[in-house]
């Protein structure tokens, strides 16, 4: 009876000890998820820097000289101009004739601008908004690992949820290869090919 007194005390007075590794790999789980966090979202902005300009060259060499070869093309733009600048006039309406035209070409650049930016930025928020989205369910999974490591010892269980957390593919978590699909085909439309 003695002993068995004694087992019930030492059971209930004891202390359960967390092993070294279990408050170890937490610590590295915790520094992980803030690395990769930092590290994902710089790749989202690089990518997104990276899609600007790719814009502003699509637009400075293709579709700016098109507008151009466009602008110059229509029947009365043509007359006009041929008028105006081969003719007797003077410099001065030489002169506001291409201000015009600069001024209708740059209202159009400014409107693809605006346009193929904004491409860029929606899938670049997407992204971000992915992310933030992941990181805050593995930030909440990790208080939630820290919490039942203070409260109560599981060891195995604990490391699985840790390797689980960690073996999710950020591919699908953050699909950057999906949103660079989705910019090349809205660029694509704006790029003509010569015959």
């Amino acid at each position: 009876m003695v002993s068995l007194l004694g087992l019930i005390v030492s059971l209930l007075g004891g202390c359960v000890s967390l092993p070294k590794q279990t408050q170890e790999l937490n610590a590295l789980l915790g520094n992980q998820i803030a690395e990769s966090k930092r590290m994902n979202l710089e790749i989202i902005d690089g990518w997104a820097e990276q899609g600007r300009g790719r814009v502003k060259t699509l637009l400075h060499f293709h579709l700016v000289p098109q507008l151009i070869i466009k602008f110059l093309e229509y029947p009365e733009v043509k007359g006009d101009f041929a008028k105006v600048v081969c003719g007797d006039k003077g410099i001065m309406d030489r002169a506001f004739v291409v201000r015009d035209m600069v001024e209708a070409i740059s209202r159009e650049v400014q409107g693809l601008n605006e346009k193929l930016l904004g491409a860029v930025e929606g899938e670049r928020q997407s992204l971000v908004g992915a992310a933030y989205l992941h990181y805050g369910d593995m930030e909440r999974m990790h208080r939630a690992i820290s919490a039942n490591i203070e409260s109560v010892v599981k060891g195995h269980e604990f490391e699985k949820q840790i390797r689980e957390a960690l073996a999710k593919p950020i591919k699908e978590v953050i699909p950057l290869e999906k949103a660079q699909k989705r910019l090349e085909e809205n660029l694509e439309r704006y790029i003509v090919t010569e015959k």
